[in-house]
């Protein structure tokens, strides 16, 4: 539920429920957290995230009571996206595209290649410009072994 370090990526909404189930890690009055993804944390990184999540949340219902497309509202997101310590910011798109899906009560299954294609256009970046042939990608890989 909790990630550290990066931008988290819930594949299902709403948001809220994300705070909801943080909230009741918190209730159990851990000393540790084992987040899914990221170090061991305590409480105080609990709420921090949450308040992130809580951030971005609000911000999404915002923009879409406005009647910004989605795609749009990624950006807006990341322009807005001041937490120094998150990376992969382009996950941003995902929140907004799964809760924009909640708040239009779509049931439809998940249109996953849409959905990082707007990641992608949010942030070209992280996409590699040129693909290395297969001899070399065993190559280095054989070497990290």
């Amino acid at each position: 539920m909790v990630f550290v370090g990066d931008v988290p990526v819930h594949w299902a909404g709403p948001l809220g429920g994300v705070l909801d189930a943080c909230q009741q890690i918190l209730d159990l009055a851990p000393q540790v957290v084992v987040p899914g993804h990221g170090p061991l944390i305590g409480p105080a990184e609990v709420r921090s995230y949450m308040e992130f999540v809580g951030e971005v949340h609000d911000r999404i219902h915002s923009v879409h009571a406005r009647g910004l497309p989605v795609q749009e509202t990624a950006q807006v997101l990341r322009r807005e996206h001041r937490r120094a310590d998150l990376g992969l910011t382009e996950r941003l798109a995902v929140l907004a595209i799964t809760e924009y899906r909640h708040l239009d009560q779509v049931t439809a299954p998940l249109p996953l290649v849409d959905m990082l294609s707007t990641a992608v256009r949010l942030a070209p970046e992280c996409v590699p410009t040129t693909i290395p042939e297969r001899h070399t990608l065993l190559t280095d890989f054989g070497s990290r072994t």
